[in-house]
C-alpha cells in the first residue's frame, strides 16, 4: 500500500476567507475541489484520495473537479471568486506560489484571498 500522508501534508487545500462556514458544514450541497491540472497528474490523484477520505469521514459529497490551463491560475481564480463559504477547496502545489512571481498582475491575492486548510 503506497503511503500518501506526505503527500497530503505537503498539499495544500485552500479556500476564500472573507467569510466563514456554517455550523452545519458540509451538509447543505456537495463541496467542489479544483484542481489545476488534467486528470490523471499527481495533484489529481491526491486530491480524489482525499475527496473520498472527506466524503467517507464527514458523509457528504466532495467531488472533485479539473480546471487546467494557465500555469493553475484558472482554477486558482475560479476559487478566489467563489463564495467564502468553504464549498469551493483546490488543491494545489508549489506552482502557485510560484505564479505571484512570475506574472505582473493575477486575479487574486494569493495571501488575502485563501487560507491553507491542510
Amino acid at each position: 500500500m503506497i503511503n500518501f500522508s506526505k503527500t497530503v501534508s505537503a498539499m495544500i487545500l485552500a479556500l476564500g476567507i472573507a467569510g466563514s462556514a456554517s455550523a452545519a458544514y458540509p451538509d447543505a450541497q456537495p463541496v467542489k475541489v479544483l484542481v489545476g491540472y488534467t486528470p490523471g497528474g499527481t495533484t489529481d490523484l491526491v486530491a480524489r484520495i482525499v475527496a473520498k477520505g472527506l466524503s467517507d469521514e464527514l458523509k457528504q459529497s466532495f467531488v472533485v473537479e479539473n480546471k487546467p490551463g494557465a500555469s493553475n491560475n484558472i482554477a486558482m481564480t475560479d476559487v478566489a471568486r467563489a463564495k467564502p463559504d468553504g464549498y469551493t477547496l483546490i488543491v494545489t502545489t508549489i506552482a502557485s506560489s510560484v505564479n505571484a512571481t512570475l506574472f505582473k498582475k493575477l486575479n487574486y491575492d494569493l495571501k488575502k484571498d485563501f487560507a491553507p486548510v491542510a
